[in-house]
């Protein structure tokens, strides 16, 4: 642990994903409703935070991880040639104040490596999902369902060519559904402005929604990047299969170049997303120190 201490976290998270922009791939537009969110093979845990996206993007069947010692103990082993991948997550020390002698807890960011289940050998059959079975709802129903169990649901018009929100306003502007290619194009475009809704100061009061057009680009591409990554869990949660992203290369090399600008960008803007996706499912927050004790538990 010692050694993972000394590890600029931010940096080995940005780095993975550069690496990822560079084959064309956008983790945060890349669909992974058919191989479920990813979990601990083990506890059946579910990942939060930026490891939704960096363990989703790999594009396995079926996203289920386990620890190097998990592997092990389970009696198998990793198959030739296969290389982990990096889960963070929060860890709190605490700091006394030598003024006040007022004690503090201070969030640092450290991780741990994991290997998907597809990349071992020898491990017991029910550490394997079944096969995921075609769904038993409508997805339309599903998506309706979300929209509608929205506390605090900000104001929904269906009117205009451009889809918006309205901070000031506190409303939502999106064309009508028929004008739209499909359903699911219809809500995912919903769910995105829906992100941003979050951020009000009546819901989560997320700094720099009000003011992005004061702060210019900086404010204006870290929420986006929430809404981009809130709206794409929320298709998977709710089986939104299909997904029209244009990943062209002016798309892609402007996030390049975010990303080097900011190594904590992609980190804070994945933890804002899982605020956005938890507020619009009334999801409670999770404890922190439970979280950190349980993610101890599973570091090498």
């Amino acid at each position: 642990m010692e050694k993972q201490q000394k590890v600029d976290v931010y940096q080995l998270v940005t780095d993975r994903v550069l690496q990822q922009l560079e084959h064309g791939v956008v983790p945060w537009r890349k669909s992974w409703v058919a191989a479920g969110i990813p979990r601990n093979a083990v506890t059946k845990r579910a990942y939060r935070g930026i490891n939704v996206w960096l363990l989703a993007s790999l594009g396995y069947t079926h996203n289920h991880f386990l620890t190097f010692k998990q592997v092990k103990e389970c009696g198998g082993k990793i198959s030739k040639g296969q290389k982990s991948v990096p889960v963070v997550f929060w860890n709190w020390k605490e700091v006394t104040d030598d003024a006040t002698k007022e004690v503090k807890k201070i969030p640092f960011l450290r991780y741990y490596l994991v290997f998907n289940v597809e990349q071992c050998e020898d491990l017991p059959a029910y550490l394997f999902p079944e096969a995921i079975p075609a769904r038993q709802h409508d997805t339309i129903e599903e998506c309706e369902a979300v929209v509608q169990g929205i506390p605090n649901c900000p104001d929904i018009n269906h009117r205009g060519n451009q889809p918006l929100y309205n901070p000031l306003q506190d409303s939502i502007e999106v064309p009508l559904p028929e004008n739209f290619d499909s359903a699911e194009e219809y809500y995912s475009t919903l769910f995105h402005e829906l992100v941003h809704a979050t951020g009000h100061e009546s819901r989560l009061h997320r700094k720099g929604l009000l003011e992005m057009q004061e702060l210019g680009a900086d404010a204006y591409s870290f929420e986006e990047l929430i809404a981009e990554m809130g709206a794409t869990y929320l298709n998977a949660i709710t089986g939104i299969e299909e997904a029209v992203f244009e990943n062209n290369v002016a798309y892609i090399n402007g996030w390049m170049q975010r990303l080097k600008e900011d190594k904590k960008l992609l980190v804070q803007a994945a933890g804002k997303a899982q605020q956005a996706v938890d507020y619009l499912l009334k999801v409670p927050p999770p404890g922190k120190v439970a979280e950190s004790v349980s993610a101890e538990k599973m570091v090498e």
